[in-house]
Parts: structure tokens; sequence; C-alpha cells
């Protein structure tokens, strides 16, 4: 199943955003190694924390790809997705799809926080 992943999922990915537009599939392309250089540079090493939020004994994780459905929504209900080019589709595009490839974890965004327990 993991090889199925890493090849068919990414591989179906490039050829549905090449059907759409040569644009949004570099456009992708572009944004998912951007984020992964950054989340690698900066993420990974500590520089920049991830967004999360603490509410009594939970947490809420806003993972880039919840971000970058979040613009898609905003430009979809604004009416801009006519407006936007398909190069900047394309990069919100990768943006999500680095996040979901990439993070283990990437579907944990409510969840609790755990207990510390003393060692003694």
């Amino acid at each position: 199943m993991r090889k199925i992943k890493k090849f068919i999922f990414p591989g179906a990915a490039i050829l549905f955003s090449f059907y759409l537009s040569i644009l949004f599939a570099l456009g992708g392309i572009i944004g998912y190694l951007t984020t992964k250089h950054f989340c690698r540079k900066y993420i990974g090493k500590g520089k920049i924390k991830p967004l999360i939020f603490k509410c009594g004994s939970w947490k809420l994780h806003f993972h880039h790809w919840l971000i970058g459905c979040l613009v898609f929504l905003l430009i979809s209900l604004g009416g801009w997705l006519s407006f936007i080019p398909n190069f900047c589709l394309g990069t919100v595009g990768g943006f999500i799809f680095q996040d979901i490839y990439c993070d283990k974890e990437w579907y944990k965004v409510i969840f609790r926080k755990r207990a510390h327990s003393s060692v003694g």
C-alpha cells in the first residue's frame, strides 16, 4: 500500500493537473517543492512553530493543507475563481498536496492534549 501512495497518488495528481492546464500543473509542482523546502528548512529545524491553538484540554492544529483549502473556499465563495490565474491555483494545490502527502499526521486537526505523567 505504501508503494501505491508513493507512486500512483502523485502520478495521478500530476496527470490530472496537466489535463486541467499545463500552468496549473507547473504551479502545483512549484508549490509542492517550495512548501517542502520551506517545511524542511524552517518548521523541521524548529525555527517556525506549527499553528497549534490550545483551547482547554483540546488542541487545534491548522495544517497547511487546511489553510490551502480555506484559501480555495474563500476564492470560490468570493466569485474570484475565474480571475485567479491557473498557475496560482496550482501553487495552492501543490501547497495542499505536500502536507497530505508528506505529513503522516495530516489528518490530526482537533485532538486532546496528552496529560503529562510525572515519573518519581
